[in-house]
């Protein structure tokens, strides 16, 4: 597994905090970090050094920081008419080739300033031989960003992986490349969407990101975007027609429907959910998957609340004392009362539960 995620000079004060995370929770985890930024920008350059020098006396963190040059006819990819300015395209782009800055099977994908609190295990998020993520499904339409169902060639999509603010958000390297190939028959073939570049494209599938980067704005489920999110144009490709045997997807948020799948706090339309394909409803999983949320919150910051990373550890167990790690973990955090079991889950008991705490 590698941890994947572009950022830029500017993003330097929430990545410091960002990084003092990964500094606690890394050591020993079997897994690539990897920064990306500006290959034209001395800023950026600089910021790369500081990343290096900040891991430099952490051992056992294989911690990688890349360059990527403008592409040809930059101003026609990175248009900034949609949600977010032109880094905010960059960004988004990037995420669709990250495959091209990794070397490994899974990619896990995330915001550079979000902060992780616990490690990510790659045994644990590969349990089982399926790639986990976590989302919200909401059939039939999940589309808050609005773009992302038009780029596929749907009416609607069933699962967005950005509404529940969490990350990493894992993906298969071959099936980045399938994405890219999918959004270059469905916006330069069926839709026909060619555009001209002066210096030629670099490859066809920056042509199929300018259409998309041009797409006119479409209002999302809700209202309140008009944008598109590369995550949920890439897992809802895979969820819909690439390979859902592959993934498994845990349910997150709340549906207002008639019949509800309870996950604690959180519920899920199962009535709704039974309107999706076959194969999409067997890649949907419903054992507990909270330890999953554990992994990073959002903002730069320990944003997440001590209690809940608590909660995440011991969720599957049906007895706060069964939790093997809450000795040290209670010590830590001071917040055991927090922890609430839901039911034996024999891969969080036996193999993260104990991974996840080794440098607390």
């Amino acid at each position: 597994v590698a941890l994947v995620t572009r950022t830029h000079a500017g993003a330097r004060p929430a990545l410091r905090n960002a990084l003092n995370c990964f500094i606690t929770v890394l050591p020993g985890s079997d897994v690539q970090l990897v920064y990306v930024l500006d290959d034209e920008s001395p800023a950026d350059r600089a910021l790369g050094a500081e990343i290096l020098q900040q891991f430099a006396e952490v051992a056992d963190v294989d911690v990688r920081v890349k360059y990527e040059p403008p592409p040809p006819c930059a101003d026609q990819l990175f248009a900034g008419k949609l949600e977010g300015g032109k880094g905010k395209d960059r960004s988004q782009r990037f995420n669709f080739v990250a495959d091209r800055f990794a070397d490994a099977d899974v990619v896990g994908h995330f915001d550079a300033e979000a902060c992780f609190v616990a490690p990510v295990d790659p045994a644990y998020v590969t349990r089982g031989g399926r790639v986990h993520n976590f989302g919200v499904f909401r059939p039939p339409d999940a589309d808050h960003w609005g773009v992302d169902a038009w780029a596929l060639g749907k009416d609607a999509l069933p699962f967005d992986a950005m509404w529940a603010d969490h990350f990493p958000i894992f993906t298969r390297r071959e099936d980045l490349a399938a994405t890219r190939s999918r959004l270059i028959e469905e916006l330069l073939t069926r839709k026909n969407l060619r555009r001209e570049c002066e210096r030629g494209w670099a490859d066809p599938f920056d042509e199929a990101f300018a259409a998309l980067a041009n797409a006119p704005p479409r209002p999302g489920a809700g209202g309140n975007k008009h944008g598109y999110s590369q995550f949920n144009i890439i897992l809802n490709y895979v969820l819909l027609e690439r390979a859902p045997d592959a993934y498994a997807f845990h349910p997150f948020g709340s549906y207002r429907g008639e019949t509800w799948y309870d996950t604690g706090d959180d519920r899920v339309d199962v009535a709704a959910l039974a309107t999706l394909p076959a194969a999409t409803r067997r890649a949907v999983d419903y054992s507990p998957a909270f330890v999953l949320a554990a992994n990073s919150a959002h903002g730069g910051h320990r944003q997440l609340p001590p209690g809940r990373l608590l909660r995440a550890c011991c969720v599957a167990f049906s007895d706060l004392s069964e939790c093997r790690a809450l000795g040290d973990v209670g010590a830590t955090y001071g917040r055991a009362g927090d922890c609430v079991g839901r039911g034996a889950d024999a891969a969080c008991a036996d193999g993260y539960v104990r991974n996840a705490w080794r440098s607390a």
